[in-house]
Formats: C-alpha cells, structure tokens, sequence
C-alpha cells in the first residue's frame, strides 16, 4: 500500500504548520499511512509525524514538498509541490518541472504567482486547507478583550491591528496579541513602543490550544498585507465571534468540510 510523505522545511507554529498537521491527521483518519516531516519539533506531538532527516522515499510513496526545493525528483509515485505562500516562496524564481503538479490554497494565491513573472507552466490544482475542530465559544457574554493573532511581522500589519482593536474596543478594553515575533526588529522598534502607549496590550506568545484562545475573545483584528488562504476568518466563523479584517487580508479562498478536502486530495494523488 502506498504511503503519504508530508516533507516541509518549516514544522515551527504556523499556518502552514497547522495546515498540514491537519491534512495527516485527515489521510490517517481515512485509512492513509501518512507522515509530516520537518526540520523544528513543534509539530512531533500533534500527528503521525518525524523529523526531516528520517525522511526516506519509497517507490510507491505519495510526497508533498513545501517550502523547500528538491531539484531531482525521487524514484516515488506522486511528486507534488504544495504551496502556502506568496513571496515569502515565489515559483518564478524556482524549478517546479520536477513535481507532477503544483497545490495552491486559493485562486488568488495562484494568480498572485502567476502575475509575477514568466507564467508557471506546471499543472496546478486548488486545494483548500482542513480547518482546525472549533467549537462555539463557550462563554456567551463579554469577556472585554479583543484579540491579534498571528505571526509578529510587518506583512502581518501587527500594529495596525492593534490601532483597530484599541479604537474599537475604547477606555478599558484589553487587546491580547497571539503568536511569535518572526521580526524581532519590528517587535521591538513598531509594536513595543505601541504596547508602551497602551499598558492594556499584552503580548501572549503562540498559544497551540486554538479553543482556549478563542474563548478569551470578543472578536478579532486583523490587517495582513496579503493571506493565502486566512485561518483566522474561517476560525472566527467557527467560533462565532466577529472578525475586523481589512481587504488585504481576504484571500477569496473556499472553506469546506474536512470530507470535501479529503475528496480533492484523494482524486489528485490517486489514493
């Protein structure tokens, strides 16, 4: 029986991370031998998972590579580049003629290639991501705190989302920043003097429990320059609490049932 190899170079916290932490936990659920692996160990205890370098192909595999190159294909079945990014992994600038065919998340994600050079003549397919199991949020009153989340960068426009989140929350309103600082420059020079102007705008780190986050809040802000697909949209419509983003922010991807991303995957690799 054919195995799924999830190759990543990143496997720290992260929508990516999340996404195929999700996928493996879905194909092993249908019957699927699948593993992730990467380079960090963030991922290890979530799913059916090792370590990039234990990484070794078999003829009849199913691999996945995100976020790394790998210039000579191997001696496995399907060979698929799956893409979570835009220019943080531009594909004109890369060799893809490797893999049988590229994934993307959404169509927007596929356009934003496609218009940044020599056209990517690779076939493509459009798979959304398997959303996280939320729940309503089990507190039905306020709680008097508005969230930030995600990474802590200048793509993700952290300190405009927190702007937002004071205006709208007013005197008193708690603004909670979740997620790891990826810009330890921006952290320190663009949203510390921030939180310093503000002594109600605490810094929560990456918090892995999505529910636990979710409870806490009274909606959440967001002002990402650009998203790929936008985990944090869908969550809100999980939870069933408001979601502030800017247009930037919306990536026009399609969020489906588990069942039909199953479906999509299973007509791709063949399964």
């Amino acid at each position: 029986m054919s195995k799924i190899k999830i190759l990543s170079g990143w496997s720290n916290p992260g929508g990516s991370t999340v996404a195929h932490i999700n996928l493996t936990n879905l194909f092993n659920e249908k019957g699927h031998d699948c593993t992730f692996y990467g380079p960090h160990t963030w991922h290890l205890d979530k799913c059916k998972s090792d370590h990039l370098k234990e990484f070794s192909p078999e003829k009849k595999d199913k691999v996945l590579v995100h976020f790394m190159d790998m210039l000579t294909r191997p001696d496995v079945d399907k060979f698929v580049l799956t893409c979570h990014e835009t220019n943080l992994f531009p594909l004109t600038m890369r060799s893809h003629s490797q893999y049988d065919f590229i994934h993307f998340v959404s169509n927007s994600q596929r356009e934003w290639h496609g218009a940044q050079g020599p056209k990517v003549k690779a076939k493509s397919v459009i798979i959304p991501n398997v959303l996280s199991k939320l729940r309503k949020r089990s507190f039905s009153g306020r709680t008097g705190s508005y969230g930030v989340i995600g990474s802590i960068d200048p793509h993700k426009r952290t300190h405009e989302a927190i702007k937002a989140a004071l205006h709208k929350g007013g005197l008193g309103c708690k603004v909670k920043v979740f997620g790891n600082a990826s810009s330890k420059p921006y952290l320190l020079n663009v949203v510390k003097p921030l939180m310093d102007q503000h002594i109600n705008v605490e810094l929560m780190g990456h918090e892995d429990d999505k529910q636990k986050m979710y409870d806490q809040l009274d909606g959440v802000f967001h002002a990402s320059e650009r998203e790929t697909f936008n985990y944090i949209k869908a969550e809100c419509a999980m939870v069933e609490i408001p979601y502030y983003g800017v247009p930037s922010a919306n990536s026009g991807a399609e969020f489906i049932e588990a069942d039909g991303v199953y479906e999509l995957w299973k007509e791709c690799l063949e399964l």
